[in-house]
């Protein structure tokens, strides 16, 4: 029995080269660093707040302008605290005889809204602190500073001037 001769046509090599070409062309483009306007922020500063709520008065009182917070788990750098803002904590409570709901203060409980600035690596996708934290609004952040560490807190905005 005889073998056939398998041979290449022009079109065979054609499809070949345009699948490898494919295939790197989807290489490259997808291990791109993701870039805003055609350039990826690093070492630029930020200021973000992060609001801390239920708190007792002595735990209001051991946070301090100037503490250099970390995250929870890892311990990574987060920012330096710049600006302390203390309110009454509020929850919200049914008002039977009204029919609505309503705000109350809790006594002897207070909020914190702590400013915070940290250097970033800023991407299309996230804002991370210290090349390593992702910061986004909404998100909570489990964090420590000098003497105390919080369960959590919550990452209200994120501003960068201009």
């Amino acid at each position: 029995m005889q073998q056939k001769k398998r041979s290449f046509s022009g079109f065979d090599i054609a499809v070949v080269v345009g699948i490898l070409a494919a295939g790197l062309v989807w290489f490259f483009v997808s291990n791109q660093t993701p870039q805003i306007g055609g350039s990826s922020f690093t070492g630029d500063t930020i200021t973000y707040y992060i609001e801390v709520q239920n708190l007792t008065q002595e735990q209001v009182e051991v946070v301090r302008v100037g503490d250099l917070l970390q995250e929870g788990a890892r311990h990574l750098p987060i920012g330096e605290v710049l600006a302390i803002s203390v309110r009454p904590h509020e929850v919200q409570v049914h008002d039977n005889e009204a029919e609505t709901i309503v705000w109350m203060e809790l006594p002897d409980r207070y909020a914190i809204i702590l400013t915070v600035e940290t250097e970033v690596t800023e991407t299309e996708r996230e804002v991370r602190a210290g090349g390593e934290v992702v910061l986004r609004g909404g998100s909570t952040i489990y964090f420590t500073g000098p003497g105390y560490a919080f369960s959590s807190g919550i990452i209200l905005t994120l501003h960068r001037e201009v």
